[in-house]
This record gives C-alpha cells, structure tokens and sequence, in this order.
C-alpha cells in the first residue's frame, strides 16, 4: 500500500500515512487521479466550512451558472509526494482528530501543486489539479472525523489548466489568487471549474483577522477590491470588475449594473464628431461591438435629434445654496421610433450625472424603474433630485447635469438619448417644451 508522509499538523488535525497496522481510526482519503498529470509533486489537504455559500452568477461574464464559496476553516498538511512514486492515482491519506475526538464537520478539497517546496505567498505558485469528496449530484461532501472508529472516503482528483487573471476562470481552468496586504503578496484564495454550470471558490484566512485559520467570517471578497460577491460585485476573480469600476467598450459589464449598454468616451480620432469629443454607446454584454460610432454630446452637433432639455421645478430654499426640489417630476418623453405591440421598445436608463436618479416607465401610473418596455413612440421619465445643496437658480436656467438613455427594439435599434436635466424656477412646475409639443411636468 502506498503511503504519504506526514509534513504538517495544524489545529490539532494531522495528516498520517495510512497503513494496513497500528491505529487506522479516522478519516481515510483515496486519491483518485488517472487522469492527472504526472507532473504533480506536493498535495495540500485543506478543510473547508461545510456549508458552502451558493450564488448565481450575472450573465455576460465568462462563466454562467452557479458559484460555491469555501471558506478555509483548517488545513491539514501540505505532503510531498515520493520522488520514486510520483503517480498520485490511488495513494492514501488519514487525518485524525483532536486528541483522537471526533471534529466538527468540514469539506475536505485537496490542491496539487508542480512544485516540490511549500508554497510560498511572493511566488504565486498555482495549483494544476483540484478535488473533493463528491456526491451523488457531483457537489463536494461534507465529512466528520469520526472517534474511535474509520471512515473511508474517496477523492476525485481533476487536472486542471492555469486560467489568465486578466480573463477570469474557464471550464478546465484554475487560478490562485493574491492580495497585496502589508506591503507585500498573501495568498486571497483559489476558484476553479470543473465544468460548465460549476464553479469553486475557495477563501483562505484573512491575514488581518483574529484568528489567521479560519475565514468563515470572510466577506465573500476573492479580488480583494473591496466589494462582496454577494454586495454587488458581478465578478470577484478579476478587481477592476466592480459596482465603482470604470465602463469600457469592451463588451463586459464592468461596473455590474447589469445593462445591457454602456455610454463610454470616444476619442478624438473617430472622426464622427467633427473633432470634438464625443461618447459611444456600446454593447455592453456582447462581445464588446459598438452600436454606433461616435455619438453626440454637448460638444457635438445633435445627430440623432436627441438634444432634449428636460426642466424641472424646485422652490428655492431660504438659505442662499440651499434648495428644496419640487419633488420628482415627471414627464413625457416621445421617441422617434414606430414602437407599439406588435414592435415594442426597450427603454434603458444608462447613466446619470449629476444629483439626479431618473427612472422610466410606459405610463405615468405605471412603476418607474431603470428599464421599462413600451408599446407607444413615448415614455414617461421620472427625474428624483438626491441633493438639497444647490446654487439658487437665477434667471437663465442652469443645467446641473444629465442622464443618457438607450432605446432598442426592432423598429427603433440604437437610438441614443443624452437628456439635459435643468432647474427651473416654482413657475417652472407646469408645462414643459419638449420636442414635438408641450407635456406637463407633473410635480407629485
């Protein structure tokens, strides 16, 4: 029988060659690895929390379907394969608990490393094979060390390929992650997927927490960019993916607001601006194909027809730079495309600027949100003022930012709406110039 040399004990867990005398109380690992490289030299046996926290991930990154977070609670030793045998396919493991007692129920996920060392945090060493004790569904069980008696179980071991940090984890790939933490590299963790609804991902301990062995109490924060998984970060492998990130055209819904567009800057050198600068609007979760060129903005003739200044009523506040708004207004917005049943639009609120929240919808009684479907050339626009420290508005009405809105559908394909939101005065709150006619500006 095959046997694994003891390198190392922590939390009074050991790992302990298993053999066929002497005390074989314990849990008891197979290694099952055909189909794992030879090239394998050292294994770590780490015990994770036994309950997994499950997310689905957001369309549009590189992986679909579901993410289990491990989070590292021990870890039972880093062994070094035999220079002689280094085939792990069939190989043995015991770990046993404190004190011979039984031990709280864990996951038991094991790494295999190329290298021959311990793996050191400055190197950023990965790992080429992962596995666990599987289920019937295929999921990594949960085990107890058991007392007094033996528990036999089997791990299956998968070779996996080192995945680009720069493009997230794929089917057939594995990546170990690190952070920077006190002026140099620890290791943040390590995701891999064995298949294509499934990925793992496992939290090591938290350098800066109380107790450096156990990260249950981890947020689910692989990337270390300071946004949870389960917060609104839509991709925790790769930080410059996050809910503040910086939209590119690039196909890739970097800031996780789940739009299906991105309103980004467009250089100089397009040409489609007459020189001034200008924005485009991109696809946001396909492949990173722009809808149009160069789009206006202020700079820039309006192309498209959709320079539209929206005014909305505030009272003025007794405080000089101190306002009161005039509540949300709301306001009919007409489009240029023939939307109705038969072709409805799809109207989406892509960014605002300014101290504005604005919302749509296909009625004024209906519920405004950032998206909306409509089946008539208008939709309604409720534009909320999130600020009460404003200049007092003077005769000319100043405009204090913007919202840019997109609609599609199959009458009315990439049409570009950059509205100018401005502050009017009390006698303001009434009927509103808008293309095409004068709406009233409902102030509720």
């Amino acid at each position: 029988m095959r046997s694994i040399a003891l390198l190392g004990t922590l939390l009074g867990l050991a790992v302990i060659a298993a053999a066929c005398g002497g005390d074989n109380t314990g849990l008891v690992l197979t290694i099952r690895a055909p189909g794992v490289s030879k090239e394998a030299r050292r294994i770590e046996i780490v015990l994770a929390s036994a309950d997994p926290a499950e997310l689905v991930k957001i369309d549009g990154q590189p992986v679909g379907g579901s993410t289990r977070y491990y989070s590292q609670k021990s870890t039972a030793g880093v062994i070094t394969l035999p220079p002689d045998e280094p085939d792990l396919d069939g190989f043995m493991v015991r770990i046993e608990g404190r004190g011979g007692q039984g031990d709280e129920s864990f996951v038991p996920l094991v790494l295999a490393y190329a290298g021959e060392a311990a793996p050191s945090t400055a190197s950023g060493e990965q790992p080429i094979a992962a596995g666990a004790v599987l289920d019937e569904k295929q999921q990594p069980l949960a085990l107890e060390v058991p007392a007094g008696s033996r528990l036999e179980a089997t791990v299956d071991l998968i070779s996996l390929q080192p995945a680009s940090p720069d493009q997230g984890v794929a089917t057939g790939q594995i990546l170990a992650l690190s952070c920077r933490s006190n002026g140099g590299e620890v290791p943040s963790g390590v995701v891999w997927q064995p298949s294509a609804l499934l990925q793992h991902r496992l939290l090591r301990p938290d350098p800066a927490s109380d107790s450096p062995l156990d990260a249950t109490a981890r947020k689910l924060d692989l990337d270390c960019d300071g946004f949870a998984m389960d917060g609104g970060d839509c991709d925790d492998v790769r930080a410059s993916y996050n809910p503040r990130a910086t939209e590119k055209c690039d196909g890739q819904d970097m800031n996780c607001d789940g739009s299906r567009f991105a309103v980004t800057a467009c250089s100089l050198a397009s040409g489609t601006c007459d020189g001034a600068e200008g924005v485009q609007l991109c696809r946001d979760l396909d492949a990173g194909t722009p809808v149009t060129g160069c789009l206006p903005t202020a700079e820039c003739q309006c192309q498209l027809g959709a320079c539209t200044k929206c005014a909305l009523a505030f009272e003025g506040g007794s405080t000089v730079g101190a306002v009161k708004p005039c509540a949300p207004g709301v306001s009919m917005l007409p489009l240029t495309g023939p939307c109705d049943a038969g072709s409805p639009c799809i109207v989406e609120v892509l960014r605002d600027d300014g101290p504005w929240h604005v919302t749509v919808a296909s009625d004024a009684v209906a519920v405004f949100d950032r998206r909306a479907m409509v089946t008539r050339p208008v939709v309604f626009l409720r534009a909320k003022l999130e600020t009460s420290e404003l200049p007092k508005p003077t005769t000319s009405v100043p405009s204090i930012g913007e919202t840019h809105i997109a609609v599609s559908g199959p009458a009315a394909q990439s049409q570009y709406l950059r509205i100018d939101l401005q502050l009017g005065g009390s006698a303001m709150c009434g009927d509103v110039a808008l293309p095409g006619g004068n709406y009233r500006m409902e102030c509720m």
